[in-house]
């Protein structure tokens, strides 16, 4: 009895010392000291220290920069070239590839017997068995002994198979983008078409898309901004008298939409909120004032999709806004039962904390009719939580 006594007593010893608590060396108070930390580039972020030393804090940077250390303190400056990992051909012999993080060109020489075509060296002369060449905007196949360009769709980029064929597939992540899996990082490629698996060491945990020590007695990290204000500026919504439908349903407490619509402030904070759906790969921000409706959706996404998306700058995230007039509904295939789709847009968004967090972006948009009639939508402020 004695001895089954000692060894349960040593079990909970053993035990205790494994868990994360103050004698756990596998486990630290802090991970940095914000009073010393300088700020460094992770990826296309800059990473700095939480007042309270237990975690990083990522800022990412915009579609059109990146993250740079060079003058000794991480910062996002303004991209050299924003084409991130595509090439162009700057002469018949030469292509010029826009490099991963948009810092600058590296220009490249077609072979004696090549030349360039849609960004691509090929040799001058095909036959119909010769392997395809990705290109800029799709590939290069060798068709009756010529080469012929084949487009890929919006979303898609060329890759290619064993045999040599290429094929057009969907992008499978969000540009840049970092997220946890588990103990492991997921860093996706500057163009969505892979993503890097890095997996964190024996003592650390994956956090906000990076490993970091495990800190004694953390859960999950609590990315809420107690400093944290609502979009202002609500001046009405001009012409609308309501219906007493506004009550019906309600968001959370600050969650609102406002923008200026051909001059007209309108504030829309009814089912104000935003949702990620991982089937789609798609983030939906929607919010609705009386029987009008305003939804803004990024694909391909994920619910931590933050930085710059414009219609007149390649991304292989797009971005669609739906309004809907309360009036009668268009046809419109991707914007089913909305009076409006956007046919031109700018958006930044500024906070992404994914679920249970807030979402937070500006923007504006030309909005089209079915009749192609255009109104204006600008000044927009998005601060709304995800469901």
């Amino acid at each position: 009895m004695t001895s089954l006594v000692s060894w349960l007593l040593a079990f909970v010893a053993l035990a205790g010392w494994a868990g994360c608590g103050e004698d756990d060396p596998t486990c630290v108070a802090t991970v940095c000291d914000p009073a010393s930390f300088g700020e460094v580039c992770v990826g296309h972020a800059v990473q700095s220290c939480a007042g309270d030393g237990k975690r990083f804090v990522y800022t990412a940077c915009g579609s059109q920069q990146r993250c740079d250390a060079a003058a000794g303190s991480a910062a996002c400056v303004a991209r050299t070239c924003t084409t991130l990992g595509q090439s162009k051909c700057v002469s018949v012999t030469q292509t010029e590839r826009c490099k991963d993080d948009g810092s600058g060109v590296e220009r490249v020489a077609c072979g004696p017997a090549e030349s360039c075509k849609d960004g691509a060296c090929v040799p001058n002369e095909c036959a119909d068995r010769d392997p395809d060449h990705c290109s800029t905007n799709g590939f290069l196949t060798c068709t009756e002994a010529d080469w012929v360009q084949q487009n890929c769709p919006v979303g898609n980029l060329c890759s290619l198979a064993d045999n040599g064929v290429a094929r057009c597939n969907p992008t499978v992540c969000v540009p840049e983008a970092r997220r946890c899996e588990g103990d492991t990082v997921r860093v996706c490629d500057a163009r969505g078409g892979s993503e890097t698996i890095i997996n964190c060491a024996g003592a650390e945990v994956c956090v906000d898309g990076s490993c970091q020590p495990e800190v004694c007695g953390a859960g999950t990290p609590d990315t809420s901004d107690a400093s944290e204000t609502s979009a202002t500026g609500d001046t009405g919504d001009t012409g609308d008298t309501g219906d007493g439908s506004d009550t019906a349903e309600t968001s959370e407490p600050d969650s609102k939409i406002v923008f200026t619509l051909n001059g007209v402030a309108n504030t829309f904070d009814i089912s104000a909120f935003a949702t990620f759906d991982a089937g789609d790969r798609q983030v939906t921000v929607k919010a609705s004032k009386s029987t009008k409706q305003l939804e803004l959706r990024f694909n391909p996404a994920n619910m931590t999709i933050a930085g710059t998306f414009s219609s007149e700058i390649f991304n292989p995230v797009k971005v669609l806004v739906c309004y809907d007039t309360g009036g009668s509904v268009a046809s419109f295939d991707d914007c089913e039962g909305f009076t409006h789709r956007s046919v031109a847009y700018d958006v930044v968004v500024t906070k992404n904390e994914g679920q249970g967090g807030r979402f937070e972006a500006t923007f504006s948009a030309t909005l089209e009719d079915e009749n192609t009639d255009t109104i204006v939508l600008s000044a927009g402020q998005i601060n709304v939580k995800y469901r």
